[in-house]
């Protein structure tokens, strides 16, 4: 058994189609959605459809400050097109289903059952069905990845279902494989989420498909080269929440909000040269992802309901690629130097910004580079210091060289940016360039100088329900303080 898993885990990727199969806990499986794949020779093949349930009582607060009910999702893995057929069994048929990013040009097709679409390249895609509401309370996300890597040969695999976690004090890296099923390393394994299973320099751990971890995993500030990889889910589903400063969101989230002991990342690898890959990550208390420097996060998928669920914490020198963010704070924080973020998809809820790059302390002060992001919502709906997409609170020290380009805002957005700085902070070089939100701007966009600079603010080609933005009034921007008008192309 040992000699075959060794060899299923280290032959190259194959030509086929590869569905979740699901952790083999009902309890986890949607009861709303049914998700059947084709893709090569492979044909009307079920995949698993995962649900997370929102905990928040919607019957005490104003319908504009909450998200969805649940989150509905699958994930498969093909090197070709596949063609997708979804079916609701409490629902004969759909009226109205849209895809998203829109900019992908997904085309549906009714069936007597519900509704069949053809996806031609990787990414992730929100299913919407019958529901075109600013907030839509069952969202189906589809995550088409591409096949996985071959894991390194030559190397001991430690099968965590027929060994535990390695040991401690271990002086050689290992290869920890979580093959399908539901792996508690909170319950079963007495492994607090903070600081969570700690990693050691040249560790790689693997997520099969269908396996489904709840725990955390950290290294210390030495470390080096580390990599959380696979089709698997790492989650914090049924571990206490952090009761939020502003209200509680469950009737048992007894622990008072601190960030200190808030700190409770799913991933918090310190150290830097790290790698995250093709992970589903859902139910955090903390920061999804926190990584090191000089590290590559690629195809993961970030889920959280509460405040301080953020999506990627990224150290200096960082690089992003094919990500999906459905979080409930920030989905990037950029407080670090020459951060390269690409190709990514967020559903911004109502809290925090998209792209976060201080709060009330120093950011970035070189280099950050954000292009080609679809943002197919934005839930933010009423006023708060971090309300803007691209967000600034506060700033205290000196920031320069940040581009923004090629970006697409689908409906209406609140605010496409709020920067604040305050004494002893600056922001120049600033480029917001191929920028458009599809509908209205909800409030204004803001440039408040509360006794900080603004200097060389570039403004190309952004339009804004349609409309090229020219001058402040057409970008719908208000000024605060001393700031020289942005340079419009």
């Amino acid at each position: 058994m040992k000699t075959l898993l060794l060899i299923l885990l280290t032959l190259p990727a194959a030509a086929s189609l590869v569905v979740d199969p699901g952790p083999g806990d009902e309890s986890m499986r949607s009861p709303r959605y049914r998700v059947v794949v084709s893709g090569g020779d492979a044909e009307n093949v079920e995949s698993f459809v995962y649900r997370s349930e929102n905990n928040a009582d919607f019957q005490k607060f104003p319908r504009g400050t909450f998200m969805a009910k649940a989150n509905h999702w699958t994930s498969i893995s093909a090197d070709g097109p596949v063609t997708i057929e979804v079916s609701m069994p409490d629902s004969p048929s759909f009226k109205r289903v849209r895809i998203r990013p829109t900019s992908r040009g997904v085309k549906v097709e009714p069936t007597r059952s519900g509704a069949r679409f053809t996806l031609e390249n990787p990414g992730a895609y929100a299913v919407e069905i019958d529901a075109f509401d600013p907030l839509i309370p069952h969202p189906l996300l589809v995550f088409f990845n591409p096949p996985e890597e071959a894991l390194p040969e030559g190397r001991g695999i430690w099968n965590f279902a027929e060994k535990g976690l390695p040991p401690a004090d271990r002086t050689e890296p290992v290869l920890l494989h979580f093959p399908r099923g539901v792996h508690n390393l909170v319950r079963d394994h007495g492994v607090p989420l903070r600081p969570g299973s700690q990693l050691k320099s040249g560790d790689i751990v693997h997520l099969a498909p269908g396996a489904y971890v709840i725990g955390a995993f950290g290294s210390d500030r030495r470390s080096k080269n580390i990599t959380l990889r696979g089709r698997g889910t790492l989650s914090g589903l049924g571990e206490p929440f952090v009761k939020s400063k502003y209200r509680p969101l469950r009737a048992d989230a007894e622990i008072e909000f601190s960030y200190n002991r808030c700190a409770e990342h799913l991933v918090h690898l310190q150290g830097s040269g790290h790698r995250v890959e093709g992970l589903v990550f859902t139910d955090p208390t903390h920061f999804n992802v926190n990584i090191g420097d000089q590290s590559r996060v690629e195809n993961i998928k970030c889920f959280g309901w509460h405040y301080s669920t953020d999506g990627l914490g990224l150290g200096e020198g960082t690089v992003v690629r094919d990500c999906f963010i459905k979080c409930n704070d920030d989905s990037f924080k950029l407080y670090a130097n020459d951060i390269d973020i690409g190709r990514c998809v967020i559903w911004q809820q109502f809290n925090g910004g998209a792209f976060q790059f201080s709060w009330g302390h120093g950011g970035v002060s070189r280099g950050a580079t954000v292009r080609d992001i679809d943002i197919i919502h934005d839930e933010h709906r009423r006023d708060a210091n971090n309300r803007g997409l691209i967000s600034c609170v506060e700033l205290n020290s000196p920031m320069r060289g940040l581009t923004f380009e090629n970006i697409r805002v689908e409906g209406d957005c609140y605010r496409l940016f709020d920067l604040r700085v305050q004494d002893g902070g600056s922001i120049e070089d600033l480029v917001l360039r191929n920028i458009s939100v599809e509908g209205r701007i909800l409030d204004a966009n803001h440039l408040r100088a509360r006794g900080g600079r603004f200097a060389n603010v570039v403004i190309d080609n952004v339009s804004i329900g349609g409309k090229s933005a020219t001058d402040p009034e057409s970008l719908v921007l208000k000024m605060e303080g001393k700031v020289p008008a942005p340079v419009f192309q």
